[in-house]
């Protein structure tokens, strides 16, 4: 969950966000991921980032700098079947 007023708190720790994301998806342990807002606003109120492994899940929520500087302030790491499509 985000912070509320996080969008304008988040500049100082978006960059590495964004480089831990990107390099996690060049390893190939994250497939894909964003933010996600409520319709007609253009604030986030979350996001969804789908991992290969648990263990990648774990290694971000430890690692992002979003969640060591508050502005991400709950995380869950959840298992999830593909029923349609490739994975």
């Amino acid at each position: 969950m985000l912070k509320s007023p996080s969008i304008l708190q988040r500049g100082p720790y978006r960059e590495g966000h964004l480089g831990l994301a990107k390099e996690m998806a060049a390893e190939g342990t994250c497939v894909s991921g964003g933010p996600f807002n409520p319709p007609g606003s253009d604030v986030p109120n979350g996001a969804l980032f789908v991992f290969t492994t648990k263990e990648a899940a774990e290694k971000f929520a430890a690692e992002d700098p979003y969640i060591e500087g508050g502005i991400v302030t709950k995380s869950t790491i959840s298992e999830w079947t593909v029923a349609i499509g490739t994975n």
